[in-house]
């Protein structure tokens, strides 16, 4: 939720805020299979550029992606209870 609005404006931040809103009720796998198929959806979204004001390339959704990237990078520490 650090990354994501709470009323996300486009249909990728809100469909990701309502995934991130079911992780305590999903196991790793389902968790994990949503999360892929969400990517897989939004991929061309996540992949816009704009043009800054100093002529270089940024991507468009820098939030989304980062809170994308974050749920990625921590999938081993938000279900390590399911290991013990």
């Amino acid at each position: 939720m650090a990354k994501l609005t709470r009323k996300p404006k486009s249909n990728a931040g809100m469909e990701l805020l309502a995934l991130s809103k079911e992780l305590c009720k999903l196991s790793s796998n389902d968790f994990i299979n949503k999360l892929s198929k969400w990517q897989e959806r939004h991929k061309y979204f996540l992949n816009e550029k704009t043009i800054d004001e100093n002529g270089k390339w940024r991507y468009t959704h820098t939030r989304l992606r980062s809170a994308n990237y974050t749920l990625k990078r921590n999938i081993a520490f938000l279900f390590a209870y399911e290991s013990v």
